[in-house]
């Protein structure tokens, strides 16, 4: 009975696909100088449904896309976005994941063009999902642009959420930079919309993402920053807050654990909960000798160079006086071997070369054989 069923529905599909055809086609003798776009898209859509219903998923696809430009050429925007999205729908039956999220986030965007912010973010939310295992990067793009969306609506409640799947993946993927951005944008939402407890657990995850990037002064910052909120300064998050930052400070890896392993930390996201089981203060002492304190400012900037100099000035006069050291040795030793023979040696240079006042005793540059000459000449 499902086959028969099947069969029908792909010959009811394949006529309404030749309606279609001959819907687009122009003719100077039958005076048809234009497609008819709005008759192939209803044409292509019921022939679609048609496939779908006996399961001919590529045929049903193409259905679809033809459906989508026709509509689109219509100007018919959002029902062109819902052809897409279909397809996309008919791509993922098939296996084809990366088709499917490419036709679904183009359906996103033409209902974002129609100004339909609900639809557009939540099938932006389906494909960011659909391509957490496949493309990361991708799946982190398209939640941002629902959130976007969200945002520019005043929908903050939808899009700090949303916001927190894109954190989610920003976290394992270890790109921190871009997650402590985003975690803040998360703490300002919360704050707009007047949850203070869910900022108080931001907080918490946006200072083990600084203390695993092994930036204290942040971390620090941070928490000074979380005491202006109302009642923080109070609350079970500040004092775990404390607790890790004084451990980390003290390099007390023991400490460490015994604080990330209470609830506060065990109940967060479990990518940061993850993050913070895997803090070692011991990684920071290792990278470098001024990365303790690290700051972004141009003070610690300048502080961390002029370190760098000393520390090079330092070693070059070291190695200049080591030089100094190993050629005395070397001209002690070579004096010993050679004993008085370079004394010998002058003398014997001094008698092979005559002295000048030998040579001329009046100083004057000329000979006494010369002088004598001239007289007798004389």
């Amino acid at each position: 009975m499902a086959t028969e069923r099947a069969k029908k529905k792909a010959i009811e599909g394949e006529e309404h696909m030749r309606k279609g055809e001959k819907c687009l086609e122009t003719s100077w003798f039958k005076l048809k100088l234009k497609p008819d776009y709005d008759g192939a898209a209803q044409a292509f859509t019921t022939a679609a449904n048609c496939f779908r219903a006996g399961k001919a998923y590529e045929k049903a696809k193409g259905a679809f896309l033809k459906a989508a430009d026709a509509q689109f050429q219509c100007r018919a925007i959002f029902h062109s976005a819902k052809a897409l999205e279909l397809a996309g729908q008919m791509a993922k039956e098939l296996g084809n994941i990366r088709e499917a999220t490419d036709l679904m986030g183009n359906a996103a965007y033409r209902y974002r063009e129609n100004g339909t912010v609900d639809t557009a973010s939540q099938v932006f939310e389906k494909t960011a999902r659909l391509l957490e295992g496949i493309n990361v990067d991708k799946a982190i793009r398209f939640y941002m642009e629902g959130v976007d969306i969200l945002e520019t609506e005043d929908r903050n409640r939808q899009a700090v959420e949303m916001l927190g799947k894109a954190v989610k993946l920003l976290v394992s993927k270890r790109s921190f930079d871009e997650c402590i951005e985003t975690m803040k944008r998360q703490i300002e939402m919360y704050g707009t919309i007047g949850n203070t407890g869910q900022i108080y657990r931001a907080t918490v995850g946006l200072i083990v993402v600084h203390l695993a990037r092994h930036d204290k002064v942040a971390a620090d910052n941070t928490f000074a920053d979380a005491i202006s909120v109302p009642g923080f300064s109070d609350s079970d998050e500040s004092a775990a807050i404390e607790d890790l930052l004084d451990a980390y400070e003290k390099s007390d890896v023991e400490e460490m654990q015994k604080v990330t392993s209470k609830a506060m930390f065990t109940y967060m996201d479990n990518e940061l909960a993850k993050l913070a089981r895997s803090l070692h203060p011991e990684e920071e002492l290792r990278a470098a000798p001024h990365s303790r304190r690290t700051n972004t400012g141009p003070q610690a900037t300048i502080a961390s160079e002029s370190a760098a100099r000393d520390e090079l000035f330092s070693v070059n006069a070291k190695e200049k006086k080591e030089k100094i050291e190993v050629d005395d040795e070397g001209e002690d030793a070579e004096t010993m071997e050679t004993g008085g023979s370079q004394e010998d040696a002058a003398p014997k240079e001094s008698n092979a070369m005559p002295r000048e006042s030998e040579v001329d005793p009046k100083g004057d540059g000329d000979d006494d054989d010369d002088d004598d000459d001239e007289n007798g000449l004389r």
